[in-house]
């Protein structure tokens, strides 16, 4: 009993800590922000991998979304740096050697900054897509800092609204949603995981 409580104890410290900062240079680990909208009970990681298996394979599923394609792109960086954390120590290297490669050819495809740390990116996909899915495309625009882009941020917008095709990260998608699948069972996390 003496045990249950003191583990009781260190789990609700363990969630109640302050959540530090990424890296700047995003090397680290990352963390969602409120505009991704996960819920509390599932785990981030998986769910990144399942959605850019399910989204980024084929540019044509969010032809003429591009609050689904910003929200996909988001994901696409966040498990970029996720899947590299130590609790994937198990899973299939190539994985994120892939989204690595994968990312370099969406950065250059969406004119971001190929040196733009992978928090602020992600960060601003998802703001972007909380922006138009209530039709303000300046917000969209704005959501992105200053030297981040590296073309006009209407021509970004047009392009999350017909996506190009990029293979690698349509490569890397499907080879990371399989090799999580396959990583053992989960999807509920543990008290204080999600503070990435």
């Amino acid at each position: 009993m003496r045990r249950a409580v003191m583990l009781v104890a260190v789990l609700a410290s363990a969630a109640c800590a302050p959540t530090p900062l990424p890296p700047a240079d995003g090397s680290g680990w990352v963390r969602l922000p409120p505009e991704a909208g996960s819920g509390v009970l599932f785990d981030p990681d998986r769910i990144a991998s399942l959605t850019i298996a399910a989204t980024l394979t084929a540019p044509s599923r969010q032809e003429g979304d591009p609050v689904a394609q910003a929200r996909a792109l988001g994901w696409y960086e966040f498990a970029t740096v996720a899947l590299n954390a130590p609790r994937w120590a198990g899973l299939d290297p190539l994985a994120v050697l892939l989204l690595r490669e994968g990312r370099t050819e969406l950065r250059a495809a969406y004119g971001i900054r190929q040196d733009a740390p992978a928090q602020l990116v992600l960060d601003s996909f998802f703001m972007a897509a909380a922006a138009l899915s209530v039709g303000d495309r300046a917000g969209a625009v704005r959501s992105f800092p200053p030297g981040i882009l590296t073309i006009p941020g209407e021509t970004m917008l047009a392009r999350l609204a017909a996506p190009p095709s990029l293979p690698r990260v349509a490569q890397a998608s499907a080879f990371a949603g399989v090799a999580v699948n396959r990583f053992g069972s989960g999807g509920v996390v543990r008290t204080g995981a999600l503070a990435r």
